[in-house]
């Protein structure tokens, strides 16, 4: 992206990276954010919610620095930091471009919520074998959200930035296989920004640097 023309943040939300906490009381070492998430949730709050804060503060301190005042902003947003990438773009129009790359495909999973995802093993390292592709992240947890919406409702609120929804993944860790429908979220991408909703099944770095480009994947 840099070579292309573009400026780069990669930032690091509360609770990973660099903000990990080096303790945790989760039965998975894979579950990273489970302290995390309980300690937002008893605060009245969630993580997502606070994810979101996070990413507009960033994109709020990219339009003071000197040159990106007026620039276009593209967020990429792989697995569960999608969640705060759909509610900022939802909340801001600051945001003109947007690529979720696996995130989970619905709040409805028949097989289960399935096996953490495992970024780090017990010695914090790489794991040599990742057994599962599943969500192990309490991010997702907002309390009571299908009385209200699944995924492809919650995409409906990005409209009209144009969002390409990449390789989405079942939360037990299994293929989609096209098994949610994103009806809704087309019908409303047709009465706001025809033709800038596009999902694909597979992950294509290619096809996200296009989109973020303005091209077609």
């Amino acid at each position: 992206m840099v070579r292309r023309g573009w400026a780069v943040a990669m930032s690091d939300l509360r609770g990973i990276g660099e903000t990990r906490p080096v303790f945790e009381s989760s039965g998975y070492y894979g579950f990273r954010d489970a302290d995390v998430c309980m300690a937002a949730l008893k605060q009245g709050h969630t993580l997502a919610g606070l994810w979101t804060r996070d990413l507009l503060a960033v994109i709020a301190a990219l339009r003071s620095q000197g040159g990106y005042a007026q620039v276009p902003i593209a967020v990429w947003a792989e697995r569960e930091t999608g969640i705060a990438a759909i509610l900022a773009a939802a909340t801001t129009k600051e945001i003109d471009r947007l690529v979720l790359d696996g995130f989970w495909a619905s709040y409805v999973s028949k097989s289960g919520y399935g096996k953490p995802y495992v970024y780090r093993d017990e010695n914090n390292r790489p794991p040599a074998k990742q057994d599962t592709a599943s969500y192990g992240s309490g991010v997702l947890w907002l309390p009571d959200i299908l009385d209200y919406a699944d995924v492809p409702q919650l995409l409906a609120l990005v409209a009209p930035t144009p969002l390409l929804f990449l390789a989405p993944i079942a939360l037990s860790g299994e293929d989609d296989g096209g098994a949610t429908p994103y009806d809704w979220t087309r019908r409303v991408y047709e009465v706001e920004a025809p033709s800038a909703f596009t999902k694909l099944d597979r992950r294509d770095d290619k096809a996200v640097v296009n989109w973020i480009d303005g091209d077609s994947p």
